[in-house]
This record gives structure tokens, C-alpha cells and sequence, in this order.
């Protein structure tokens, strides 16, 4: 039933739940990005809302947008939006750095070196980093991510609608 939600449905429960809760609304595109940046989001101040896609959450910030509706945004992946698809002129899209947000989190300060260490050895890693001739280990996590970024672009730019998903 999830996927017959549209940004009417979405915006609609914004505006009853805005009458007892002024919080900022955060709309994220999907359950993982909800997990990911949940637990980081102040509840007193900010709930996050899931979109269920890229063109529902924007089409609910853009209905705030023409009611005027305030602290009512929306963290989306770049994807490739900008080169293959246009962006959303609204100052209240946000788009991540990378295409993803879980690349975009990695690749943030000492975050991936942080998250290695929890579950590596680093003289390992430094040894495999040699053996592939590699020098860093986001460089070889950019690597392994570029295959699947080339598919991707492949598939939109030539409207294959390849789905990249494990499930």
C-alpha cells in the first residue's frame, strides 16, 4: 500500500499533524535513509518522514512551497539530477554531496576510517591496499562504486530502468 502513497497523501498528513505538532519536517526518500539520519535528528525540534521516492517527497515540498508552508524540506540522493535529470529549483531540497546518502555519510570526515577500524584490522587493510595497488581505502571504495554508477548512468541515460537494488 506504501507505493500508492503520493505526495497529496503525504502533504495532506503534514497539514493535520502541523495543527498539535509545529516541529520542522524532514522528508527523506526512503526507510534506510530514515534509519541512517534518524537517530541523529532532535525529536523536540525536527521528525523525519519517509517520501517513498525522490518525486514524492519533492512534490510535498513543493506543495509547502506554494502554500507557503514553512519548515517543510527535503534531504534527497543527487542521483544523477543535474546531468541526466533537471533539480528542484526549491531552497528547500537538499541534495547530498554524492549520489547516495550512505556514500555521502562515508565519505565525511573520519567517518570511514572510523567505521574500518570497527570492523578491520588496519595492518590488513594496508596490506590489501598494496596487494590491489591501491593508496587509500576510499579509493578503492570509489572504484568498486564507479561500476555500478556507470550501469546506473547507462540505464537512465538510455531508459533501460534498471533497478540497483539487493532486494
Amino acid at each position: 500500500m506504501i507505493e500508492y502513497l503520493t505526495a497529496d497523501d503525504l502533504f495532506a498528513q503534514i497539514l493535520l499533524t502541523r495543527t498539535v505538532d509545529s516541529r520542522t519536517v524532514m522528508l527523506v526518500e526512503g526507510p534506510s535513509d530514515e534509519a541512517v539520519l534518524g537517530p541523529h535528528v532532535d525529536p523536540q525540534y525536527c521528525t523525519v518522514m519517509i517520501g517513498h521516492s525522490k518525486l514524492t517527497a519533492s512534490g510535498v515540498v513543493d506543495m509547502a512551497d506554494s502554500q507557503t508552508l514553512s519548515r517543510v524540506f527535503a534531504l534527497l540522493d543527487r542521483d544523477w539530477d543535474g546531468e541526466l535529470m533537471p533539480t528542484s529549483e526549491s531552497p528547500n531540497v537538499i541534495y547530498t554531496d554524492h549520489y547516495d546518502l550512505d556514500i555521502t555519510l562515508i565519505l565525511s570526515g573520519s567517518v570511514m576510517r572510523r567505521l574500518l577500524s570497527n570492523v578491520a584490522d588496519s595492518a590488513k587493510i594496508r596490506t590489501h591496499l598494496v596487494a590491489i595497488d591501491e593508496t587509500s581505502a576510499r579509493g578503492l571504495l570509489v572504484q568498486l562504486t564507479s561500476v555500478v554508477g556507470v550501469l546506473r548512468h547507462v540505464s537512465i541515460n538510455h531508459g533501460h530502468d534498471l533497478r540497483m537494488r539487493s532486494r
